[in-house]
């Protein structure tokens, strides 16, 4: 048999790729926004170990869209729903069993609007006690019709663009505020110029289990090289943890880690925002978990602290993996380099 696949690698010339290789292609894949599946999480515990996410049952996935036209104003909703009638709102609902978060943000749109929209980018993502999320798009309009009061249903009474001073001002009755902070992150983003956005970032269709956060950890020396947080758990690979359903911040997993790897966690850390989301959502009801990469940057004094002896974690140069990682890294470190994450 082993006659066999030697002379089968040899024939198709299967070759497997290296520790070091396979760190560099995920890099790549996620500082461009992209996938690169996770196959091994390194820090668990009870609660995270035996919590098994299901859409709509033991977590929320929410989807909303910011879409403004060429003078400046934003789509809106009016509500429907009995709790709050006659308030306007962002379209927005939660994800349905088996759909994906792009699949979700586009009927909800037209469901409440009565146009057809195409997502290209996230704006913003929200985490909450470890089973709430909301995913905010923005995109532009492709098709369909403006609904009208004479075409109210279930979803909502009818739709309109807003100058966005109404908003501002509360001249237009709200169901929440919580709407503006998305508004006004849409706005900004529109207002830069296209090099000054984080890049494009749409979820990438990855089947997840589980609730996982994947950490990229960065530490810059004086001389401005950055270098990352990796350890050698079965394979080279950025540090991956389960996401509890109680957690109440995104940052608990990232101190799990720093704890992991030091053996304490009172370091000074910024979250900078997501890298890559990655979702499927099918089949429903055994795949309806995800996974988030955040980049969390360290500061401090010129050199990295050093991890533990006895842990499996290093620091590895960005430079040594490909010379162009530190430029496009840098530039996600920015302001305004990432999907911004806000903890709520």
């Amino acid at each position: 048999m082993s006659k066999i696949l030697c002379y089968l690698q040899q024939k198709f010339k299967v070759i497997k790729m290296s520790d070091t290789d396979q760190l560099k292609a995920d890099f790549s894949q996620l500082i461009q926004g992209k996938a690169a599946p996770v196959t091994q999480v390194d820090i668990s515990n009870e609660r995270s170990n035996s919590f098994e996410p299901v859409t709509k049952s033991n977590v929320g996935y929410i989807v909303s869209a910011v879409l403004i036209n060429d003078v400046g104003q934003i789509l809106m909703m009016q509500e429907a729903k009995y709790s709050c009638y006659g308030t306007w709102y962002l379209p927005a609902g939660r994800m349905e069993r088996g759909e994906n978060l792009e699949k979700a943000v586009m009927r909800e749109v037209e469901e409440e609007t009565g146009l057809t929209f195409q997502p290209t980018t996230l704006l913003s993502a929200e985490f909450g006690c470890g089973t709430w999320y909301r995913f905010n798009f923005t995109g532009h309009v492709t098709g369909g019709k403006l609904k009208t009061l004479e075409e109210k249903d279930k979803e909502s009474l009818q739709a309109e663009w807003i100058d966005y001073v109404n908003i501002k001002t509360k001249t237009l009755k709200l169901r929440s505020p919580d709407v503006i902070q998305l508004i006004n992150i849409a706005r900004k983003y529109h207002s830069l110029s296209v090099d000054c956005r984080h890049p494009y970032t749409m979820p990438a269709l990855v089947p997840y289990s589980k609730l996982i956060h994947r950490v990229v950890l960065v530490h810059t020396a004086f001389n401005g090289d950055l270098q990352v947080l990796t350890t050698d758990k079965e394979g080279l690979h950025l540090p991956t943890s389960y996401i509890s359903p109680f957690d109440f911040s995104l940052m608990i997993s990232v101190f799990s880690v720093i704890k992991e790897a030091f053996g304490v966690s009172n370091f000074k850390l910024q979250m900078k925002g997501l890298l890559s989301v990655e979702h499927q959502g099918a089949p429903p009801g055994s795949k309806d978990g995800l996974c988030l990469t955040s980049l969390v940057l360290m500061d401090g004094d010129e050199n990295a602290p050093s991890p533990q002896s006895d842990s499996s974690y290093k620091w590895t140069p960005l430079t040594t993996l490909d010379p162009t990682f530190n430029v496009q890294l840098t530039a996600n470190l920015k302001e305004n380099g990432c999907v911004p994450l806000l903890d709520i």
